[in-house]
């Protein structure tokens, strides 16, 4: 059986689960990945937001070549079916570069982007502006609707089995908006300033961290499954382990794992330096079951199943940037030291990229090992290896 009917059970088994959970009656769901066929289609690489990647990157790298946009870069790439990478900028637009890092097309919105685009498997692009709008472009560059909600959209969206679009908004509501661009229903997840980007687990649910001290589980009807406190604020994107276990890091400076029931696991403060610094970063987890999150103390840290320290490695400068691992168990990451940061999964470092600043952008992995950074430089850079 190939790869990709094996995709499209899992599609369908995932949408009846989502169904069943909701005490609804099943109709014919949409048949296939809700995702792109490509290396990296969202951020985190899946809607799980685990930050794994199936590809391995380079050993050596050398800069293949760099795309310069007008300001500085905070949206993460994606990569779609055909191998083009799209990616947001301050100046306004989104970019579709092709593989070779000549402009394939820009598209502008009102402001300026945050938002990480994701890549549905008919080749739409979601993404949000600080214009208060939700985006769908088609692979032409094309505006197929936009849906406007109260406030600015750092989230990144998330594609559900059935081809809904959940993304949070500043205005304290995540949506699900249908693939015409209709509202299906908004729920408050938070206060205002909600960037967290939702993620959903094996049974449709979706889960955000809001901007009220909390960690919210959504049934795909909207209605609220349970909610967790933290202790702070919840930047951090929820990454959502086979398990059903959450993981998240908080402005309180603790890393949370919370039971797929709402259930306290276990949680762990990072506090290298005697002082608790925030934590931004989203985790990216382990197929051993490692979690591996950036913190502001400059440190990423490597934390075991069991929630006890495995390792820490330090940088010159905060980390907002969250870690992705690749198929041979290598962490990348970025800090504000203007690095990007390849680590062995020992701690060790195994190389490091300079940037002309800071970085606050995930890692896109190619199938064929490229990396794709953006950087605050206002630069996207593709990096593959030297031999």
């Amino acid at each position: 059986m190939s790869t990709k009917h094996l995709i499209t059970i899992f599609s369908v088994l995932v949408f009846l689960a989502a169904a069943a959970c909701n005490g609804e009656k099943t109709s014919e769901p949409t048949i296939g990945s809700p995702l792109a066929e490509s290396a990296c289609p969202i951020f985190r690489c899946n809607i799980e937001r685990t930050g794994q990647s199936p590809y391995s990157g380079p050993q050596q790298p050398v800069l293949a070549w760099r795309f310069e946009t007008e300001k500085d870069m905070f949206s993460s790439p994606a990569v779609g079916s055909d191998g083009t990478v799209y990616a947001g900028s301050s100046d306004k637009h989104l970019y579709a570069i092709n593989p070779d890092g000549s402009l394939k097309w820009k598209y502008k919105t009102g402001d300026e982007i945050r938002s990480s685009p994701a890549i549905a498997a008919d080749g739409t692009i979601y993404f949000g502006s600080n214009d208060y709008y939700l985006y769908a472009l088609d692979s032409d560059g094309d505006q197929k609707w936009r849906f406007k909600t109260g406030h600015q959209i750092w989230s990144s969206p998330a594609i559900g089995p059935d081809g809904t679009v959940y993304v949070a908004s500043f205005d304290g509501y995540l949506y699900a908006i249908d693939h015409t661009g209709e509202l299906k229903w908004q729920a408050p997840v938070g206060e205002t300033g909600v960037w967290s980007s939702p993620s959903i687990g094996a049974d449709g649910c979706i889960y955000v961290g809001g901007q009220d001290l909390s960690v919210k589980a959504v049934n795909t009807d909207g209605t609220l499954r349970w909610e967790y406190l933290t202790g702070e604020h919840n930047f951090s994107s929820p990454a959502i382990a086979p398990d059903g276990k959450v993981y998240i890091g908080c402005v309180d400076g603790f890393v949370y794992a919370i039971e797929s029931s709402g259930a306290p696991h276990w949680r762990y403060e990072c506090i290298s330096s005697g002082t608790p610094n925030m934590i931004w970063s989203s985790p990216a987890l382990a197929p051993d079951g490692t979690v591996y999150i950036g913190c502001f103390d400059m440190n990423l840290y490597a934390l075991k199943a069991d929630g006890t320290l495995n390792w820490l490695y330090e940088t010159g400068e905060r980390i907002i940037s969250s870690p992705v691992v690749d198929a041979d168990g290598t962490i990348y990451f970025g800090s504000y030291d203007n690095y990007l940061y390849a680590l062995n999964s020992d701690g060790t470092l195994k190389w490091k990229y300079e940037t002309g600043n800071g970085i606050f952008s995930s890692v896109a992995i190619g199938s064929d090992g490229t990396i794709y950074l953006s950087s605050t430089d206002g630069y996207l850079y593709a990096l593959k290896d030297k031999t």
